[in-house]
């Protein structure tokens, strides 16, 4: 573990948080929701460096794109935990019972697997095939403030009360936080190669030109190998300094574990009746020179590749939610998502949902879209059953969180899986009518662009 050091501030918003706890324990009032949040004013920290003076297991970062706002989380006061196929109605049922009358700020965060009926990698089997979780401790920074949580579930925590409060007694220690620069790596290796990727590709085209897919995503793992254990809390921080505008998530299981990403692409958000989505498919790198930028700017608005490409994704997502809205409403056109190392084409939707649709019910229609799965969705899963020779796990699955009149996901993409010394780094691309073999497997290079330039393993130019 870091060097830890306490600090005041924070200590004496923990101890005050705790006491709060036996108060509320004390009182024997127990009648009303089921679940208790109790928060207390605390200092603006980094988010990573409160979570990194926590025992690692059951570790959590959840930051929304353009919120300004980070929420880091340690220990579970309730799960959700899925052990076959994700049954959404159960899931919805239960996290409905347990959130009626809940604080606003009640969220369980969590996510699932991009293909539930694949058989788990040894990898991945500690996430299970879908996990939603109530943080037991919350530390949340926001613009101009920052709070010190805890959620109670009534009545079970009556019992371990005074446990919980001395944990809760602790939190005032923080960790210092490495730099994540790591020595060079003793190899790499990608899953597939370059050859047996470009075979797949030219496969895939052969089926789209006898049209049994109109589009399927073929994605790769890179898996890089180091002398010493990776540090993912640091890692996760580095990305985040140097990735801004992306939803960015860390999630940790049993033994250390570490999946994280920042990912731009949102899923939906919920916010009562009022829906947000966008289509996100087609891409290109960015370059430090600002005429050379401009030109693959161009390139990208104006190539009828990427725009058919996008155009597929936009017409699936269109087509699911039209059922669940009074009015929708999408972008007249594509548009350019700029990041900072590379950009893609976006058309972004709003909408008024019908009564009685529930969160769940747009998670289970809306994933997986054409831009990580493919269109028509049941025959590119199969064919990628079929061709990927790894399991995705929760790479390309949803990821977010729930409340009482709110949902926000996002798709796990632009992540990796940090196991011990091992770093695996996930990555696909969108093949359609016109793309070209050896182009796929560069836009998937610049994809992975985040992780590598995070750790120093090429140099810097933008």
């Amino acid at each position: 573990m870091s060097r830890t050091r306490i600090v005041p501030e924070m200590h004496e918003a923990a101890t005050t948080l705790a006491a709060e706890m036996r108060r509320i324990a004390a009182s024997g009032r127990y009648g009303g929701p089921v679940i208790q949040r109790l928060a207390v004013p605390a200092p603006r920290l980094h988010p990573v460096e409160w979570l990194s003076a926590r025992a690692s297991g059951t570790r959590g970062i959840w930051s929304p794109r353009h919120e300004n706002t980070t929420t880091a989380y340690w220990g579970v006061a309730d799960s959700y935990e899925g052990e076959d196929e994700v049954d959404f109605d159960r899931l919805a049922a239960y996290v409905h019972h347990m959130l009626d009358g809940a604080d606003d700020a009640v969220r369980y965060t969590g996510g699932m697997r991009f293909d539930a009926r694949r058989t788990p990698d040894p990898l991945w089997e500690p996430f299970g095939i879908s996990r939603f979780i109530l943080p037991r401790f919350e530390y949340t920074v926001l613009p101009k403030r920052a709070e010190l949580a805890c959620n109670l579930v009534w009545p079970h925590d009556r019992r371990v009360i005074d446990g919980l409060a001395s944990e809760c007694e602790k939190l005032g220690t923080v960790a210092a936080v490495e730099p994540a620069g790591l020595p060079t790596p003793e190899s790499r290796v990608d899953d597939p190669g370059q050859p047996e990727w470009l075979r797949r590709v030219s496969d895939a085209l052969d089926a789209i030109d006898e049209r049994s897919l109109q589009k399927i995503v073929l994605a790769r793992r890179t898996t890089f190998r180091f002398p010493v254990s990776v540090d993912a809390l640091a890692l996760f921080r580095a990305l985040g300094e140097g990735t801004p505008n992306r939803f960015h998530f860390y999630m940790e299981a049993a033994g250390g574990r570490a999946f994280l990403g920042a990912s731009p692409e949102r899923l939906f958000r919920r916010e009562e009746l009022y829906l947000f989505s966008e289509a996100v498919a087609g891409s290109r790198p960015r370059v430090a020179d600002a005429a050379g930028d401009e030109v693959l700017r161009s390139a990208l608005l104006h190539s009828d590749k990427e725009q058919r490409e996008h155009l597929s994704v936009r017409w699936a997502i269109e087509e699911v939610l039209r059922p669940f809205c009074e009015l929708l409403s999408v972008d007249a056109r594509a548009t350019e998502m700029m990041l900072a190392r590379g950009r893609h084409l976006v058309s972004r939707f709003e909408g008024v949902l019908r009564s009685g649709v529930s969160s769940w019910d747009l998670l289970r229609h809306l994933h997986p879209t054409p831009a990580t799965g493919g269109y028509p969705a049941p025959a590119a899963l199969k064919a990628i059953r079929r061709t990927e020779t790894f399991d995705r796990g929760w790479y390309a699955g949803p990821v977010g969180c729930v409340g009482r009149g709110f949902a926000e996901f996002a798709v796990a993409l632009r992540c990796g899986l940090v196991v011990g010394s091992d770093l695996h780094l996930f990555s696909g691309a969108g093949i359609v009518t016109g793309s070209e073999p050896e182009a796929e497997w560069d836009e998937i290079e610049n994809k992975i662009v985040d992780f590598v330039r995070t750790l120093r393993l090429v140099a810097d130019p933008v």
